[in-house]
């Protein structure tokens, strides 16, 4: 394939990898954050007037925040990375893009949030790392699969 990563490939197969991780980062990141992982943001965050309860909470800002960091994680990777690795370079570009998206937010509330607990930037910063390489690699994997269809 040419230097140009989305040369053959059906514009329905691309909006597949997009779509498809969107879905692997809201799914994880809203039962995440709304389940298991709401006790521990409840909890850490109730001394802070400010903050609304993750449970039960809306996820219209959390569905717009991951569509665009799934777009940014896809438009990085398809742009000249090597057939062979998009796996392995779509989980880097989703850990990187996890990692400056979640602290550049929490440290944003650290300026701005009187009392914003560490404990809660080390593990949402942790967590989204985590959480966008396991999604870039799947975006890997799908455009991988999709590449070796078409060659």
């Amino acid at each position: 394939m040419s230097q140009n990563r989305t040369e053959g490939l059906a514009p329905r197969t691309l909006a597949i990898a997009w779509v498809g991780t969107f879905v692997v980062l809201f799914a994880a990141n809203g039962l995440t954050h709304a389940g298991p992982g709401s006790r521990f943001f409840d909890a850490e965050l109730a001394g802070i007037a400010s903050a609304r309860r993750m449970a039960g909470g809306s996820p219209l800002y959390a569905a717009l925040i991951d569509l665009n960091l799934a777009l940014a994680m896809f438009l990085l990777t398809v742009r000249g990375i090597r057939p062979a690795h998009l796996p392995r370079d779509g989980a880097f570009v989703g850990g990187l893009l996890g990692l400056v998206a979640s602290l550049t937010w929490n440290l944003a509330n650290h300026i701005v949030i009187v009392g914003w607990p560490m404990v809660v930037t080390l593990v949402d910063v942790s967590w989204h790392v985590g959480l966008g390489a396991l999604a870039g690699y799947v975006m890997g994997r799908l455009l991988a699969r999709a590449e070796r269809r078409t060659a």
